[in-house]
């Protein structure tokens, strides 16, 4: 397991069972922050994506399920237009999920032929998104435009 970074007391957890050791967190986390967060971990128990979203729409911070997976993913989260967009890899396949401002997330495949390790990061302008993974022993590069 691994640590979990707190967005709002800024502190890193030992490894730990979270919700009530309901779930285990068994693959990084990546956590995106400004006033408003969505950190991304895997729920191993349950095989899900999830994240925990605050955004100021909302009273306080709460979870989602994303998507169900096969594996322990291993998400990097980033933050578009005020929108939230994982990017994991499940099945040999790179994933990319997006969630709207209503809180709807909608998961494509990127990639059909592997997509581990996943790193997501969108530039200011234009808006392209740059994803680095890997595929067996290669490190490949994606990039789309929204």
């Amino acid at each position: 397991m691994i640590r979990i970074l707190d967005p709002i007391k800024g502190e890193v957890s030992n490894p730990t069972l979270l919700e009530n050791g309901q779930f285990r967190v068994v693959r990084q986390t990546s956590i995106t922050s400004e006033v408003e967060w969505c950190v991304a971990y895997a729920d191993f128990t349950n095989n899900q994506l999830k994240a925990s979203v605050f955004d100021l729409s909302l009273p306080e911070p709460h979870n989602e399920m994303v998507a169900t997976t096969v594996y322990a993913v291993n998400p990097s989260v980033a933050k578009y237009r005020g929108n939230y967009r994982i990017a994991y890899g499940d099945e040999n396949r790179l994933k990319f999920a997006s969630r709207d401002r209503t809180g709807i997330w909608m998961v494509e495949v990127i990639d059909p032929e592997g997509g581990g390790l996943p790193w997501l990061v969108y530039d200011e302008i234009p808006g392209n998104a740059h994803i680095a993974y890997t595929v067996g022993k290669t490190l490949k590069y994606a990039k789309g435009t929204e």
